[in-house]
């Protein structure tokens, strides 16, 4: 590198005093009067340097991704025109450079957590990018007003083998939680891989006013289950596979004391049971499909005041004979009851569904089934006593 004249001289020839006041310019990258420093490149590493100081920048070559040592640790450098309060990137992502934190794609549930955890109190949004989060543990959430989103199907949740875990939870079994979003992702469980039944998603005790949207579970030993005193929460425009692993094996389930919550428009094909209510009251379950799962497309369980209505739920029974497309039963200590059921579908096309609807006498009482088709069905279309119940304006033919 070295200093000359901006006016360049042929050899031999003299410079005037004057000259040497006029700009002067550095044979190399580096042009002081514009104050540039050009075709430089930033230290390439693939792994973060010992001993920064604060401002330091350097490029990940591995991840594509650039950092800066703000001090106390290492942040990427992209923060503008951010989607999200935080994200995350899967180690096969395209765009990792805009990412707060990235996965190897090795117990990735750690980074997920990570910037769960790192959101302000009052909640936020995590984003997770397109690609494939290897998790060997569950994602928690234990924070109101979180948002969990994902790029669709392109964001995928995979439990690897001998995780035994659900993957994604939300909630403690104590406190309350509200306003907890989950959508656009989807979710393997890898159930072959497993030895112990997980879910793919986990309302665990006092979750409200939350909701599971547009998320696809395949392979998963059970599916999305809101437990104990879950309300006013919608799961919707969700399609759940093959979650049938055994008897207690549910596509969509709502347990104990969960009320007000609402079931629309969700796919559920190859669990053991399609929708399943369990002890849980005033809820709505509305314009979904239940196909092809070894037991019932929907059961009512001690439950009641639930309205069901305008579901499909054909050819179920694939192996439990007996079977229905809507069952409505209960234990015997309590009472199946005031459950309405208008314009639901519950055909058999393929021998295996023995009954359209079933009103368990005994164990449910006082429903109300109007208007629904069922037919073809391989033992009968509708099967209740008259005492105390209202069946009216149903197509029963064959």
């Amino acid at each position: 590198m070295g200093i000359k004249h901006a006016d360049a001289k042929a050899p031999g020839e003299r410079g005037y005093a004057e000259e040497w006041n006029k700009d002067h310019i550095i044979d190399s990258d580096v042009d002081f009067n514009k104050k540039e420093l050009k075709n430089a490149a930033i230290e390439n590493t693939t792994s973060f340097p010992a001993g920064p100081v604060k401002g330091q920048i350097i490029f990940r070559s591995d991840l594509n991704v650039f950092y800066i040592w703000n001090g106390t640790s290492w942040e990427t450098c992209n923060k503008s025109a951010r989607p999200a309060t935080l994200i995350v990137a899967a180690y096969n992502s395209l765009n990792k450079y805009i990412a707060d934190y990235v996965c190897d794609g090795t117990s990735d549930q750690t980074e997920i957590n990570n910037a769960i955890n790192a959101l302000p109190s009052g909640g936020g949004k995590v984003l997770l990018l397109e690609g494939c989060y290897y998790l060997s543990n569950t994602i928690t959430i234990t924070k109101s007003n979180v948002t969990l989103q994902g790029q669709g199907n392109g964001t995928l949740l995979y439990l690897t083998d001998g995780s035994n875990t659900n993957i994604i939870t939300v909630g403690d079994n104590s406190n309350s939680y509200q306003k907890i979003i989950i959508k656009d992702l989807a979710i393997n469980g890898n159930a072959t891989g497993q030895t112990s039944n997980g879910r793919a998603i986990f309302f665990n005790r006092n979750i409200t006013r939350s909701c599971i949207e547009n998320v696809q579970v395949d392979n998963s030993e059970r599916g999305i289950l809101l437990d104990y005193s879950c309300t006013y929460n919608s799961i919707k425009n969700c399609s759940i596979y093959n979650t049938g692993r055994d008897s207690n094996s549910y596509g969509i389930e709502l347990d104990d004391d969960s009320r007000y919550n609402r079931i629309e428009n969700n796919f559920i094909m190859m669990s053991h049971q399609g929708i399943c209510i369990a002890r849980s009251d005033h809820n709505t379950v509305i314009g979904n499909i239940s196909y092809y799962n070894n037991n019932n497309g929907i059961l009512i369980y001690d439950a009641k005041y639930n309205i069901i209505k305008g579901n499909v739920c054909n050819d179920n029974g694939i192996a439990v004979g007996g079977s229905a497309g809507i069952f409505i039963t209960g234990s015997g200590a309590r009472i199946a009851e005031d459950n309405i059921l208008i314009g639901n579908i519950c055909r058999g096309t393929i021998g295996t569904q023995a009954y359209g609807i079933i009103i368990h006498h005994g164990y449910a009482d006082r429903a109300v089934v109007i208007g629904n088709v069922c037919t073809g069905n391989t033992t009968g279309a509708i099967y209740y006593l008259p005492d105390q119940n209202i069946v009216e304006h149903n197509q029963t033919l064959p």
